[in-house]
């Protein structure tokens, strides 16, 4: 979901639990210097925080003063993370609040961004239904099978990056993927998954793009595994 100055892509997973990319838009100068953030959650956590969250909505909509400032969602995995739902009556603002996205704890990756909270409301339902459909099933280092890049000892790293193709009407825009990147370091076209995009011809620039990408393979124990990447692509105008 696209709010006015971040994105959010909620995947449910069936073993890394619930996968939230967060960036603040990068079509804007706000996201012209940050990251998209990764986020890895435990599906029952994130239920349980979005009826706290919702306690903060209709407290700040509807009733006095909330009594608690923050909720604070923390990522599971090795990444760690933090997902915040803040509310600062500094601001006398009622109908406005903060959301606040940290990867693991480093500061200088943190970032916050304003919302309404018709918008907060939108983002809570999209955590809340999306939790259903994940599972945490974290998958034996001796497995084959593709895992999280949060779960490997060195995650995929792209050997060509100067493969980025423009789409055939030169539109400006970003569109989000992920798939598997093989224990070779190729994508497996079977994998790939348009999780957001802002026009049809982006998406198939981005396709091309992926089609041509090779990986350095993700690592554990020194020995190359299957991995699932999320690339984000950036179509920006220089000038």
């Amino acid at each position: 979901m696209a709010l006015p100055f971040a994105d959010f892509v909620a995947m449910p997973d069936t073993i890394g639990g619930l996968m939230l990319a967060a960036s603040p838009n990068q079509l804007t100068r706000q996201g012209s210097q940050t990251r998209i953030t990764w986020l890895r959650f435990h599906p029952d956590e994130v239920r349980a925080w979005v009826l706290q969250a919702n306690e903060l909505l209709e407290a700040v909509s509807t009733g006095p003063a909330p009594r608690q400032r923050a909720v604070v969602l923390r990522a599971e995995g090795f990444e760690g993370g933090r997902l915040a739902l803040n509310w600062q009556p500094a601001y006398e603002r009622r109908d406005r609040l903060f959301i606040s996205v940290q990867d693991a704890d480093e500061r200088e990756k943190s970032w916050d961004t304003f919302v309404s909270v018709a918008d907060a409301a939108r983002l809570l339902s999209l955590l809340y239904d999306q939790s259903w459909n994940a599972r945490w099933v974290p998958v034996p280092r001796d497995s084959t099978a593709p895992r999280p890049a949060a779960e490997v000892d060195e995650a995929p790293s792209v050997r060509n990056a100067d493969a980025l193709l423009w789409p055939s009407d030169r539109a400006l825009g970003r569109v989000w993927a992920r798939f598997v990147v093989d224990s070779t370091g190729r994508v497996a076209p079977e994998s790939v998954d348009i999780v957001l995009r802002d026009s049809p011809t982006l998406e198939e620039a981005a396709r091309a793009t992926i089609a041509r990408l090779r990986y350095r393979p993700g690592k554990v124990n020194g020995r190359p595994v299957s991995v699932y990447v999320f690339q984000p692509f950036i179509w920006r105008d220089r000038r």
